[in-house]
Order: C-alpha cells, then structure tokens, then sequence
C-alpha cells in the first residue's frame, strides 16, 4: 500500500484541510522530474538543488501545511482548556450538590452519605482530607465499589455525553469547514 493512500485514508474527513497536502507536495516533486528538457537558461532563473527539484515551491508547500497543523493544533489546544475548565466547573457543581441528601430513588443510604460528607468536612484543609477525596476519585476511576453503585444507572452520563455532543461550539470546532 503506498503511503499517500494510507494516509488519507488515516485522516478524519473533518480535519482533512487542517493536514500536510501529501498529493501537492509530491506533485511539485513529480512535475519537476518531468521537466527534463528545462533549458540552461531556465535553470539558471530557478533555484533548484542538485537533483532538479524546485525548492522554492516545494518549501512554500511545505510552510502553508506546517502552518495548517500549528494552527489546527492551537485550535483545538485552546477548546481542550476551554472544555476543560467547564467540566471542572460541572464537577464542582457536582460536589456541591453531592453534600445534599440523595433523592429516595437513589441506591446509596442517607447514613453513608453524611458519614462520608463528615469525614471530608472534617478532614478538609488537611492532607489527609485531600487523600481522601483522592482516594474516592481513584475508586472512580479504577472501579471501585462507588463504580459497581453507578453502573446499573449511568443513563444520565450517556445524556450528558449527547448534551455535550450536540452543544453547537463543539459541532463548530470539530466539523469545521
């Protein structure tokens, strides 16, 4: 398989005009093996290396792609923070309205959660209290039995991941034109 072929197909169609142009780099490499009969008075106007490649051409595809990614990449550098700094926004939001009692409905007991509220209420400002609340995160994250509670009830994360999906500054930047 050539490489050319490999990596269009290995580009998302989205973010296709933000990649190298491949086709046009190697059409200005093949174009300029095909100018065999370039006279000596050519040659002497055009700066070319040794092998008969047009440098300046090649050096100015080169930079317009080279700028493409920087860009593309800054671009999606600043959502990431931007996106970021709301999830930790959501996730305090989440905190805050954790230390409330559960609704009835909910698989975790009123006892488990005020004897886990006061212990990082009493912990907090300690290091003790930041492991606490690390190792709750870690239990999260690594399935822990907070997990195991949540699994048969995560409809809500699948509607948050549409929400987030469907928002219109995330469709701008993903699918832009």
């Amino acid at each position: 398989m050539k490489f050319g072929k490999t990596l269009r197909e290995s580009i998302l169609k989205e973010w296709r005009f933000y990649s190298v142009d491949y086709k046009a780099m190697k059409g200005c490499l093949k174009s300029s093996e095909d100018d065999g009969g370039v006279s000596d008075s050519d040659y002497e106007n055009c700066p070319r290396d040794g092998q008969g490649v047009n440098v300046e051409e090649f050096m100015s595809l080169y930079e317009t792609s080279k700028v493409k990614i920087t860009k593309f990449y800054e671009d999606k550098e600043q959502w990431a923070c931007g996106y970021m700094t709301t999830l930790e926004e959501r996730v305090e939001a989440l905190r805050e309205t954790s230390s409330c009692p559960p609704s009835p409905g909910s698989e975790t007991s009123p006892e488990s959660a005020t004897s886990d509220s006061s212990v990082v209420s009493s912990l907090e400002g300690d290091d003790v209290g930041l492991r606490v609340t690390d190792s709750k995160f870690r239990e999260i994250r690594h399935g822990g039995s907070f997990r195991r509670k949540m699994s048969s009830n995560c409809a809500w994360l699948k509607d948050e991941y549409r929400r987030g999906g469907e928002a219109k500054h995330f469709q701008k930047f993903i699918y832009a034109k």
